[in-house]
């Protein structure tokens, strides 16, 4: 449903060493009650609690885990229903609400990985529990998934950025497709599902452009082409026709035709190019890009600016992370980080700055560690 962006390498090696040095999760810890923040006028959305079947899947749904439970949020509803209970070596460790827990387009199965047991998928329709890849060094260091349009198959790379993967949850069965050149982690499958980006992080200088790869499904006609600056990346997408690719590059969003993708045009210009774009999302046929000044700029599908959101509206909350979300709102992640023990809370916002809670606490860790960004 997300974009999503990058979980960091060094936050899932870190966490998987907090499990392996006996630190844990926190199974029915009670709620930092002194955190409310309710200061500031924002409220606390109360919560329908709904048996799995009678949970409205309209327009779309989160997953979030609350202690050692899986629960499914209709964030629009104020809807919530109980999903699953999980051992601690089934609990994914990151902490990202859009790339923790994915749910497939289809709203029928719920991924996530852990570093020592691997790929874990449960069945929306019956919440039947499922193991179907084990844990691999270069998944640990490299955890990135991303769901085939409208369908219940997971692409995944790995061998060294060799092999793309793509698991069909239905059955099991698991398709190995070889890359034409290793091409790192991570990878864009477009809008119509027939194509696929890769972004590359091997054999490239700091001060070199970011070079991409387009190929169809199979891994075939590769096209490379070169775009943007290396540190950013990951900051790329499609177009929703699934024409063009698009690029961050500093000032300027580049839209690069497949049909010849070496030729770039610009989709969108900051008014100021001592300015920079930092960061990506796209979501619904739409744009949105963070400026290092923080302000979101929504674009659509053209590349017009619709709305320019500051991120001074969640000003009052604690390291805020912004999710777009339906009908000109975001979900807002804010962290509670203490010397043993880290969670989120989750606020639903529009673009004014009006705000309700939707879940106190959730994703929560508990360790003797200093807690670290994700």
């Amino acid at each position: 449903m997300f974009s999503r962006p990058f979980i960091k390498p060094a936050a899932v090696a870190w966490l998987a060493a907090v499990l392996l040095a006996g630190c844990s999760l926190p199974f029915a810890t009670p709620s930092d009650s002194q955190s409310s923040d309710n200061s500031a006028g924002n409220q606390q959305l109360e919560q329908t609690q709904l048996p799995l079947e009678q949970l409205d899947k309209q327009p779309d749904l989160i997953a979030v885990r609350k202690n050692n439970q899986l629960w499914l949020v209709n964030p629009s509803k104020s809807q919530q229903a109980l999903l699953v209970e999980l051992k601690p070596n089934q609990v994914a460790l990151g902490s990202q609400l859009s790339s923790t827990y994915l749910i497939s387009p289809t709203k029928q199965w719920l991924i996530w990985y852990h570093p020592i047991t691997g790929l874990w998928a449960v069945n929306l329709r019956d919440q039947s529990l499922h193991n179907p890849f084990p844990s691999t060094e270069w998944l640990n260091r490299n955890p990135y998934f991303e769901f085939a349009p409208n369908s219940n198959t997971v692409y995944f790379i790995t061998d060294q950025g060799r092999v793309l993967n793509s698991l069909n949850l239905d059955d099991n069965s698991r398709v190995q497709i070889n890359v034409p050149y290793p091409f790192g982690n991570e990878f864009r499958v477009s809008p119509d599902g027939q194509q696929i980006l890769f972004i590359a992080g091997f054999d490239q200088s700091q001060s070199s452009n970011q070079q991409f790869m387009l190929t169809d499904l199979q891994g075939q006609q590769p096209v490379m082409f070169s775009s943007g600056n290396l540190h950013q990346r990951y900051q790329a997408g499609w177009m929703p026709d699934s024409q063009a690719v698009v690029v961050i590059n500093n000032h300027q969003l580049l839209q690069h035709p497949v049909s010849n993708p070496q030729q770039a045009t610009v989709l969108f210009s900051l008014a100021d190019n001592q300015q920079s774009l930092v960061k990506l999302i796209t979501w619904q046929d739409r744009f949105y890009l963070l400026d290092n000044a923080g302000y979101y700029h929504v674009l659509d599908a053209q590349g017009a600016e619709l709305h320019r959101i500051p991120t001074a509206i969640a000003s009052e909350l604690k390291s805020p992370s912004f999710y777009p979300w339906y009908d000109n709102q975001f979900l807002i992640t804010e962290v509670f980080a203490q010397p043993s023990r880290q969670y989120l809370r989750l606020w639903l916002s529009d673009f004014r700055g009006n705000k309700q809670m939707l879940i106190p606490e959730f994703n929560q860790i508990e360790t003797n560690q200093q807690a670290i960004e994700f």
